[in-house]
């Protein structure tokens, strides 16, 4: 049974995050600042400070470009090797819910735990690219895992893989991997109020001192070296505007409500969030430690989220494990005594039939309205109507009582499995080129021709990725000045690239006397030259930064003109190369 369900999960995880992996270009702005920086980490040979657009990049810690470089270094730079350590880290996320749970609860539940959280859709669509997020969700799942192996005596290693987790964490994410592991055990201790001896017994199994000296001799080295490598100025920008402002709301302009978080998860999390509200009413009436300790997690996670000031979709990935395995061991619990749960968990089960036809259906007309290749629209087509069409049949069957309880389950787990295989490269492949192949196109144009490219109205990471070499994105028209009134004037600037697209063109028509040459053309994004007119860069990032008086504005007013979290001019640490 234990090797059935492996080689299960490791088809599963195989077909869901690995197929089609390098058939997308890199997508803005999700995935392309990450594999960028570690293009240029490979280029500039500088493991240590982080670069984007050849400044350096505030923005995160190091982790996440050390796995994406270390890749290229194997495979060569390309979006299937930039992708490549997230697909591993998504496969190891769901093999350590199953050996976890399996040894928490059953196999079996470990097994259902496992697939819940391989087909939920947040976690899919974020698997399949190069965030942060994985990395980060990897290291806080971890840590919540080994806590619980812990705390119910699984074997001493884990207490070290607490520690160490969390050490990896800090260097994913920074300091939101303490916050929010610290204030979930706070919620799970008030809500356990554990006896002082049982209070004693754990801080034993925990093993603080040396795990605190394990945390440090991983958390440490690289924080010193940015540190000396940057004369203070990285950690003290990362940690205050990047984490302190950004939380408080000072690094975005618009504001997001509360409930943010709400239709996120019920999309992100289907079709298993429909069984959700039965699981807390159980586990809240059962009061088991591990169960605790995962609703409180998630419950943390979604409060200090939904209290920022800046809000992303993906922020929220860290409760879609915690969902999992809830919803797996509910599942696993309920056919082993159906007569505990009597028609609620039928209801449920009906339930998740007819969301996962409801959304079938949906992909099946949204689909037929997009201008896409017909043969990748049929594939989609056929595989929606093939899975739609099995669960219609398996549903029809359990009420009819003809198959039993567990094999409604893994059929529905089976079906999930095969739908997504063909729906996610399928999808990926239509639109992220519909988004970014012709970015792609310019972009590697651009190479060959000049080191000075610039790029209105939009800051795009990809089109650096393709270039490679700096872009100088801008935003503001008066930038574009004739070159005898431009400071940033230079023996090439004559052969200077612009990269526009469709929307901004008429803007450009505004400026006296600039004439676009045409260089290529594709789709709604333009290549031209601008003879005798030239780009101006604003101020990079560390010489604004520097200025302790503007410093001090942006962290208690923030910016007038948006968030200064990505570096849209060109950098100094670019050594400019012979054109061909």
């Amino acid at each position: 049974m234990q090797n059935k369900s492996l080689l299960c999960l490791l088809i599963s995880c195989f077909l869901l995050y690995f197929i089609g992996l390098g058939s997308f270009p890199s997508i803005d702005p999700a995935e392309a600042y990450y594999v960028e920086a570690a293009r240029e980490m490979v280029e500039l040979n500088d493991w240590i400070v982080p670069y984007l657009n050849y400044q350096v990049y505030f923005s995160k810690p190091i982790i996440t470009f050390w796995l994406i470089a270390a890749s290229y270094k194997l495979f060569g730079i390309s979006e299937l090797a930039s992708r490549l350590p997230f697909a591993m880290l998504s496969t190891a996320m769901v093999f350590a819910i199953y050996h976890c749970i399996g040894k928490l609860f059953t196999k079996r539940a470990g097994l259902f735990s496992a697939l819940c959280l391989a087909t939920a859709p947040l976690f899919l669509l974020v698997s399949r690219i190069s965030p942060v997020d994985i990395a980060f969700g990897f290291c806080l799942e971890l840590a919540i895992l080994a806590t619980a192996m812990t705390l119910e005596s699984k074997g001493k290693i884990w207490s070290y893989v607490i520690w160490a987790a969390l050490a990896l964490g800090l260097l994913t994410k920074g300091p939101a991997t303490l916050i929010l592991y610290g204030a979930s055990v706070v919620l799970f201790l008030a809500w356990r109020r554990p006896s002082l001896y049982q209070s004693e017994e754990w801080l034993k199994q925990l093993n603080v001192i040396p795990g605190i000296l394990l945390f440090l001799a991983i958390a440490i080295p690289w924080h010193w070296a940015v540190h000396q490598a940057s004369d203070g100025l990285f950690l003290k920008v990362f940690f205050l505007y990047e984490n302190f402002a950004r939380f408080s709301g000072h690094t975005n302009m618009g504001k997001m409500s509360w409930w943010f978080y709400i239709p996120v998860i019920l999309a992100g999390f289907l079709p298993w969030v429909v069984c959700t509200p039965f699981c807390f009413v159980d586990y809240f009436r059962k009061k088991e430690v591990p169960m605790q300790l995962f609703l409180s997690f998630i419950a943390t996670t979604f409060v200090i989220f939904s209290l920022s000031g800046t809000k992303l979709i993906t922020y929220i990935l860290p409760v879609i494990p915690m969902l999992s395995i809830i919803v797996g061991v509910f599942l696993d619990r309920y056919l082993d005594k159906p007569q505990d749960y009597g028609k609620d968990v039928t209801i449920i089960l009906i339930a998740l039939g007819f969301a996962s036809i409801a959304c079938f259906t949906g992909v099946y007309y949204s689909l037929a309205k997009v201008a896409v290749p017909e043969l990748w629209k049929w594939m989609v087509v056929i595989s929606s109507s093939i899975a739609g069409a099995i669960f219609a049949l398996t549903l029809w069957k359990f009420l009819k009582r003809s198959i039993d309880r567990e094999k409604f389950i893994k059929t529905y787990f089976l079906a999930q499995v095969l739908y997504l295989a063909v729906l996610c490269p399928v999808s990926f492949y239509i639109f992220g080129n519909k988004m970014q192949l012709d970015l792609k196109e310019i972009a590697i144009k651009a190479t060959t021709m000049t080191d000075r490219i610039s790029l209105l109205g939009e800051f795009m990471p990809s089109a650096i990725f393709y270039a490679q070499k700096p872009v100088n994105c801008f935003f503001n028209l008066d930038q574009i000045k004739p070159i005898a009134n431009s400071p940033d004037a230079s023996p090439d600037a004559q052969t200077q690239l612009l990269i526009v697209k469709d929307k901004d063109l008429a803007r450009l028509a505004q400026i006296p006397g600039l004439k676009l040459e045409t260089v290529m053309d594709s789709g709604k994004w333009h290549l031209y030259k601008t003879p005798g007119y030239m780009v101006t860069c604003v101020p990079t990032l560390e010489d604004v930064f520097k200025d302790p008086v503007v410093f001090n504005d942006l962290i208690t007013k923030g910016s007038p003109v948006g968030p200064l979290t990505v570096p849209a001019s060109a950098g100094r640490a670019y050594i400019p190369k012979k054109i061909k």
